[in-house]
């Protein structure tokens, strides 16, 4: 969830290294090292919120298991097409350093003609009537225009309304950087 100015993010940080000399071999596997430890850290909080799904039920659950099928499907047919699909008409994704993407076709262009890679998990979900909330992590993956592999890592809030017909949908999408939070 969504994660999701995390393109935006991930691409200014492409834009930033893009200028910097091809990376030495080594520094290239700390890079991967780094990126290893951000998706085990994704993995620890995606087995935990699905070992909570199958021992409570209620309307936390339900948005817990929305926002793990959102992750699967922007995994299947990439972060562009999950987005569109996600977010209600006047969702808004809110990006540092952006302008504030209003809709599912402004959103869906964030993330066109990107090589980003994202995968997150929630690590913990509120539902109050029909508004919840799920906040989360992600790890990014994308390369600078020399080939360089670049990770990242962000934590998201993603507030969704329920919808007529008991989908949950994202009304606003926001992440920051920062330290990795150990699931508990």
């Amino acid at each position: 969830m969504g994660r999701f100015l995390l393109g935006v993010m991930a691409l200014s940080l492409v834009t930033a290294c893009a200028s910097l000399p091809q990376s030495a071999p080594a520094e290239q596997a700390a890079e991967a090292a780094k990126l290893a430890e951000f998706k085990a850290s994704v993995a620890q909080a995606r087995a935990k919120a699905q070992d909570i799904m199958s021992r409570a039920r209620g309307p936390s659950m339900t948005l817990l298991a929305a926002d793990l099928a959102f992750n699967d499907d922007a995994q299947a047919r990439g972060l562009s097409a999950a987005f569109a699909d996600r977010f209600v008409d006047d969702g808004k994704l809110i990006a540092s350093g952006a302008p504030v993407a209003i809709g599912p076709a402004a959103v869906a262009k964030t993330y066109q003609d990107t090589d980003l890679k994202v995968e997150w998990a929630p690590m913990e979900a509120v539902v109050d009537g029909d508004l919840g909330v799920t906040w989360g992590i992600a790890a990014l993956e994308t390369q600078s225009k020399g080939g360089r592999l670049i990770a990242g890592f962000t934590r998201y809030v993603t507030v969704w309304k329920r919808q007529a017909d008991g989908q949950w949908k994202i009304w606003i999408d926001t992440g920051a950087s920062g330290p990795v939070p150990k699931p508990n």
